[in-house]
């Protein structure tokens, strides 16, 4: 397969946010992104879960906006943040386990 580049601007301090949540994960941006857009193209969607409380909160805001706001996927990165966090802390008492037998 043919690798193509991409180029996206965003924001100096969401881009340094970033890169230190990836570097806990040892991740390269690239490969973050690789990893998002591999998840978004097999779920043939945003690879995280809609929370009915931002849902909720969204459609009240917008008056029932189709498209959620910026503040709304923020929360959902955060959310997904969160939870690659305790799958790695998982993945890291995993690899305890197994080293230690």
């Amino acid at each position: 397969m043919a690798a193509t580049t991409i180029s996206v601007a965003i924001d100096h301090d969401l881009k340094e946010e970033a890169l230190k949540v990836f570097g806990r994960l040892h991740l390269s941006m690239s490969e973050a992104v690789r990893i998002f857009l591999r998840a978004c193209a097999d779920r043939e969607c945003l690879p995280f879960e809609r929370r009915p409380e931002y849902e909720a909160q969204e459609k009240k805001r917008s008056g029932e906006s189709r498209e959620p706001s910026a503040s709304y996927w923020s929360k959902m990165i955060q959310t997904a943040n969160e939870e690659a966090e305790e799958e790695k802390r998982d993945c890291m008492r995993r690899r305890a386990y197994w080293a230690a037998r």
